[in-house]
């Protein structure tokens, strides 16, 4: 697991109050029960606090599982 997988998987486990166990590169937001169009809004605001400032909405929705996510946040990291 990289540095940038390890972040954002910590980040989403806190935000929806999650085990880290559960996630992985090839977790999709709908394998999450907790994973809803408010908590999607939240965790957004917070990748893009914590991992990377310059992602947009639409690059970050376009994303099918966690590893598209992690890929995309090393191109723009902060980390």
């Amino acid at each position: 697991m990289t540095s940038t997988e390890s972040a954002l998987f910590s980040l989403i486990a806190r935000e929806l109050r999650l085990g880290n166990a559960i996630l992985s590169r090839d977790t999709k937001p709908s394998d999450i029960p907790t994973w809803d169009s408010l908590s999607n809004a939240l965790l957004f605001v917070a990748i893009q606090k914590d991992l990377s400032e310059n992602l947009s909405f639409e690059t970050y929705a376009s994303c099918a599982t966690l590893g598209e996510l992690a890929d995309l946040l090393v191109q723009s990291s902060k980390i």
